[in-house]
């Protein structure tokens, strides 16, 4: 949230893909948690990824890196949880989001599941009358099941379709979606969505979309334009215990073209198994996709985060925190 929940609501707007199905219809809201959070994103979506969030909260590995995770969060989450009285990372149970556009117009699609109704409620409120405290206007909208936060620097809005289910919709600098746009999202229609796409479907059937992160990503996509080689579609998952696991494809306009990019990545996965950074890093190739899998134990994951720290302290260190030289030792060295 931007003014306290933004970050929690609308970031990516998010949403879980098939508990959705099993939560109740709420009036407001259409019959988007029976239809499931696919329904809900876009046919043409750049790319769709989903998360569970307590998969990853009770795996070893967050466990481990708590602290440090917490702390990327800065004060924002401080405030929040004095505001609101909860913390919301606790709350945050899975995710589902769909992306489309490039960062200067992008649109972005989903439901996040795990906040109720009353308690959000009540922190916006919380939230408004603070503003008004500090002297800037905030009015809390609530029409039925759609929830609007006026007055703040950028407005949030969003929809309940279920007990602690949210569906919210933004797009660039049009920012978040209103009511209107909302109602015609929960009923939109399953050939307008992901669902109705068969590329789409036979790539997420493939995906194992029971570890902690999957995604399906159109090569069409300004990031994959990035991509050294050609790639038609990517996807995978990612899974998490006390390492990582990695289990990605990418799919290729030939067999030709599988062939030249899975003999690349081959290359470039064992000089990073050289490095000692990975327990396993595979590529095998069949028709015209290319399979790859890497594993990091926490060890090495360990020995990665140290590496960074290393490189960013010297970085550090070089500017001298603001810009400036560092001091001279005696030696004459840079």
């Amino acid at each position: 949230m931007k003014m306290l929940v933004r970050r929690s609501i609308v970031i990516a707007v998010a949403a879980v893909s098939l508990l959705a199905a099993a939560c109740k219809k709420d009036d407001a809201g259409g019959g988007a948690a029976g239809k499931g959070a696919l329904q809900l994103m876009p046919k043409d979506a750049d790319m769709v990824m989903g998360i569970d969030f307590g998969k990853i909260r009770s795996s070893d590995l967050f466990k481990k890196y708590e602290p440090q995770m917490m702390a990327l969060a800065g004060d924002k989450l401080a405030k929040f949880k004095e505001v609101c009285g909860w913390d919301p990372i606790p709350k945050l149970a899975t995710a589902t989001v769909a992306i489309r556009g490039d960062k200067s117009d992008q649109d972005v699609t989903g439901l996040f599941v795990g906040f109720k109704k009353d308690e959000v409620l009540d922190c916006l409120k919380k939230a408004a009358e603070k503003a008004k405290a500090d002297g800037k206007p905030a009015e809390l909208k609530v029409d039925g099941d759609y929830v609007e936060l006026v007055g703040a620097k950028e407005p949030i809005s969003f929809m309940f379709v279920g007990d602690g289910i949210l569906v919210a919709r933004r797009k660039g600098a049009e920012g978040t979606a209103g009511k209107d746009v909302l109602v015609a999202l929960t009923k939109q229609a399953e050939g307008d969505s992901v669902l109705g796409s068969s590329g789409f479907m036979d790539v997420y059937g493939k995906t194992k979309t029971s570890d902690a992160l999957w995604f399906v990503v159109n090569g069409s996509a300004a990031p994959m334009q990035q991509m050294p080689v050609k790639v038609n579609v990517a996807f995978g998952s990612v899974d998490v215990s006390d390492g990582l696991s990695v289990d990605a494809t990418g799919r290729m306009a030939s067999s030709d073209d599988a062939e030249k990019a899975g003999a690349k990545a081959k290359e470039s996965l064992e000089q990073i198994k050289a490095f000692g950074l990975v327990s396993e890093a595979t590529s095998e190739v069949s028709g015209n996709d290319v399979h790859v899998k890497v594993g990091m134990s926490s060890e090495q994951i360990d020995k990665l985060a140290g590496m960074a720290g290393g490189m960013l302290g010297g970085r550090r260190g070089r500017r001298g925190g603001d810009d400036t030289p560092p001091p001279d030792d005696g030696t004459g060295a840079p």
